[in-house]
């Protein structure tokens, strides 16, 4: 084809590809821009060395551009522009490519940022692989076991990271411990960096710099904090449970509680009773460094000890239970007694209190408070506020104070906040009303 039937063809399939965008085809989107890209910088490729041809050299550099940057291919976007700008470009046309090549330095600048972040995180990755036990399903995997997976090991994580904050951080040291402890408990999310879809594999790491100091500025906490998910592979995901050596030093290194927090939702992942296995790999998933067995009874009475109460303590466990009653006159008997493992509960808030300070929503807040594993919690996306406490009333508590401190920073600080900060800050401004 020569300059004008390519040019042609080349808007043609641009104009197609705009259809199948505003249908919701993006595939096809993708698939017919990147044709129209390829056949528009051939048709300009044809003037590379006609300095004189303008205006219709710079003009089919310039659409060639435009649609290398809207195929994400923005290094060649700037080569396409840079070519254009070798030759005699009308004044109006060159500010036209010097906006395009403008987003493209942008647009690669992030994309190599983006790259570089993940590149990052898979670095210090470790690969988990889950595969369901029959063959059932043909190698696909069960949306439900991967959930329950992850949300175990996301578990165990965040409670090696309260157990190692108390034992590294000294309780008359922090202004309100309790309140940098759960910030910091929840704080500490384990990020998936990659991931397989035969079986289910995924390469999973953390984000050391979204980690806030919560007031909390020694060299030990600093320590602790970076070398966190360092150690929680080398204590929970790198050893062979039933080794006795690990088991000795596990033991030595962590309390009978300490040891129950980290590994029971582990141990809840990889029991027989479980219709999918875990297997530690390499990178790419191919190759199995261990699979996780189902402990014995020396194993599981090793990491999960059955914690024996003093009799006086026994009124102060968290765990929740359902009681029926029969009434006969004056008499109450219980007929039926369970306890609640999990339990979600809505709340209905107006106001809000904190050091002072007072929150009124402008309509009643409903939250959802989750009861698990013996603990509350409150994970608020509207707000972005994520706590968690033994005690009920004292989750009710810790929400408010985070709610009214996290107001306060954005409203404090509003200058020089982020976009997503600002948006955050517009829904406190929109929805409640302050007394401060």
């Amino acid at each position: 084809m020569n300059i004008q039937e390519l040019h042609r063809e080349a808007v043609k399939l641009a104009k197609q590809a705009n259809l199948e965008n505003d249908l919701g085809n993006f595939e096809e989107y993708n698939r017919l821009l990147l044709k129209a890209y390829e056949l528009e910088k051939e048709a300009a490729e044809f003037l590379k060395e006609e300095i004189k041809s303008e205006p219709t050299r710079s003009v089919l550099y310039r659409s060639a551009a435009t649609l290398a940057l809207k195929c994400e291919k923005y290094s060649e976007s700037i080569d396409l522009i840079t070519q254009a700008l070798k030759g005699n470009p009308f004044e109006e046309i060159k500010a036209e490519l010097i906006e395009i090549l403008t987003e493209a330095v942008t647009g690669r600048a992030g994309l190599v940022k983006s790259n570089d972040y993940l590149n990052s995180l898979r670095s210090r990755s470790v690969s988990l692989k889950l595969e369901e036990k029959t063959n059932k399903y043909g190698g696909a995997f069960v949306i439900s076991h991967v959930i329950d997976f992850l949300k175990n090991v996301n578990q165990s994580y965040q409670n090696y990271a309260e157990v190692q904050f108390t034992k590294t951080i000294d309780k008359d040291s922090v202004a309100d411990f309790d309140y940098s402890l759960s910030k910091f408990k929840n704080s500490s999310n384990l990020l998936g960096s990659n991931t397989i879809f035969s079986s289910f594999g995924i390469n999973i790491s953390v984000d050391k710099s979204g980690v806030d100091n919560f007031d909390v500025f020694t060299k030990e906490f600093k320590e602790m904090r970076d070398n966190l998910f360092t150690e929680f592979k080398q204590d929970v995901i790198y050893p062979e449970y039933e080794d006795t050596i690990f088991q000795e030093r596990i033991s030595q290194k962590f309390t009978e509680e300490e040891r129950k927090k980290i590994f029971s939702p582990v141990l809840n992942s990889i029991t027989k009773s479980k219709d999918y296995k875990i297997s530690l790999t390499d990178y790419e998933f191919k190759t199995k460094i261990k699979e996780f067995k189902p402990p014995n009874i020396t194993t599981k009475n090793t990491l999960t000890p059955v914690i024996k109460k003093e009799a006086q303590a026994i009124e102060e466990d968290t765990s929740l239970t359902r009681k029926i009653e029969q009434t006969t006159g004056k008499t109450k008997k219980v007929i039926f007694a369970e306890n609640i493992k999990y339990l979600e509960q809505e709340y209905t808030l107006v106001n809000l209190e904190f050091d002072k300070k007072k929150i009124y929503f402008n309509d009643p807040n409903i939250i959802l408070i989750i009861f698990e594993n013996n603990y509350y919690r409150i994970e608020d996306d509207n707000y972005k506020i994520a706590v968690s406490n033994k005690d009920f009333d004292g989750i009710l508590s810790l929400y408010s104070k985070s709610f009214i401190l996290k107001y306060s920073t954005l409203v404090l600080s509003m200058e020089n906040i982020s976009d997503e900060e600002k948006e955050l800050l517009d829904i406190y401004e929109t929805t409640t009303v302050r007394d401060w």
